[in-house]
């Protein structure tokens, strides 16, 4: 895992102004949204042994919540002040943001059809954040504002992905942009 204090010790002596912003982002929504979910690996009991399509799910999102955690450790040991370091940032956003489109492409069982919407939002989010990020630093030049609309994005992904882990640990999501429906309301 990477150590916050080297960035920030970093900062101090070669202050990158964009990029610790940025980094700080990455470690406050990132970091503990994938903590949770590779150290629970949420469907290991559910009883989907038996059936494939469970099985194929289970080891796609594993694989999904494994390929984020290793993008997040690449990014968190860029180091700011060497050559180059934006480029790599922005191709391994690229690759996460090809992760979360793939996982809105794939088949959720019946059992965890409410995730479907989550990782459709996840890619929204996602795919608009990584686009504001590059144009938040194309052309060698910084621009705070559309960084902070990409900041604001990534939150979204990241706190889908935090809501969407919830789901399928049998929990229910709360906070003011969740909304959702049983099955009385649904035949009402």
């Amino acid at each position: 895992m990477c150590n916050y204090d080297k960035f920030i010790g970093m900062f101090q002596t070669k202050p990158n102004k964009k990029w610790c912003i940025y980094v700080k982002s990455l470690y406050k929504y990132l970091l503990p949204i994938l903590l949770i979910a590779c150290s629970t690996l949420f469907l290991g009991g559910c009883g989907s042994k038996g059936d494939p399509e469970l099985t194929a799910f289970k080891e796609t999102m594993n694989t999904f919540f494994e390929d984020a955690a290793s993008i997040d450790s690449q990014l968190n040991a860029l180091d700011p002040n060497e050559e180059g370091a934006i480029d790599q940032m922005l191709a391994l956003l690229d690759e996460l943001n090809e992760k979360c489109q793939a996982l809105s492409e794939i088949e959720v069982p019946e059992e965890f059809s409410n995730v479907s919407a989550y990782t459709e939002s996840i890619n929204f989010n996602m795919s608009h954040a990584v686009e504001k990020y590059h144009e938040a630093f194309s052309n060698d030049a910084y621009n705070e504002n559309i960084k902070d609309v990409a900041d604001e994005y990534y939150a979204r992904a990241n706190g889908r992905i935090h809501d969407m882990i919830l789901l399928l640990h049998g929990e229910i999501p709360t906070g003011e942009d969740v909304i959702y429906t049983t099955e009385a309301d649904e035949t009402n």
